[in-house]
């Protein structure tokens, strides 16, 4: 199984856009990209939809975040490629994560543009905290947003893109692959945070 996972790791390279848009004009105020690393539970994505098991599909995007400041010490959890979505589930105390839906049917481009030997080898994701979602997954249910009335900001501090065979029960869920965010990203008043998670088949 490992060396399988350092062939979707070497085959597939991910990567993850992080935007920070203004809520009133939607123009973007800071972004970044960062790779991420495929899951053992990818590679099982992957050999579902090749099977036409459409229930895999990948369909949302995990975030967890802390209302308040992230210690690497003791608030990280994994996300290494044996990182699971029980990791999520699990999470509680001053911590907890929301499932943000992927609300667009994900775009197919080149990559690179120049390359002349396929027609589309990338797809890309997008999911947004300018959502409905207000609050945790976890069953402390904490508020999930720029805080205000003695609510502290939430800070954004790892994701991951998930396949939702069962789309009403979360428990089902699997990830394809993971991202840990150095540097925290709080939920600020008049902002929204877009994610765009690309994957590009080499």
């Amino acid at each position: 199984m490992e060396d399988t996972i350092k062939v979707c790791n070497s085959f597939i390279k991910g990567e993850v856009q992080i935007i920070v848009r203004d809520g009133a004009t939607n123009k973007p105020l800071w972004s970044s990209a960062l790779e991420n690393t495929v899951t053992r539970g990818g590679a099982d994505i992957l050999a579902s939809i090749m099977s036409w098991d459409k229930r895999m599909f990948i369909s949302h995007v995990y975030a967890a975040y802390k209302n308040g400041t992230v210690s690497d010490a003791q608030d990280r959890f994994n996300t290494s490629e044996t990182a699971v979505a029980s990791d999520y589930h699990s999470i509680s105390g001053s911590l907890d994560w929301v499932r943000l839906p992927i609300y667009v049917s994900p775009k197919i481009s080149l990559y690179p543009s120049n390359d002349t030997t396929r027609e589309g080898n990338r797809v890309t994701f997008f999911a947004t905290t300018a959502s409905s979602v207000q609050q945790g997954e976890s069953s402390n249910h904490l508020p999930f947003g720029p805080g205000g009335s003695g609510i502290t900001a939430s800070n954004i501090f790892q994701i991951a893109l998930v396949s939702a065979p069962t789309p009403e029960n979360f428990l089902n869920d699997k990830i394809f692959s993971v991202k840990r965010i150095d540097v925290p990203i709080p939920m600020r008043s008049g902002e929204y945070i877009d994610i765009l998670w690309s994957l590009t088949f080499n």
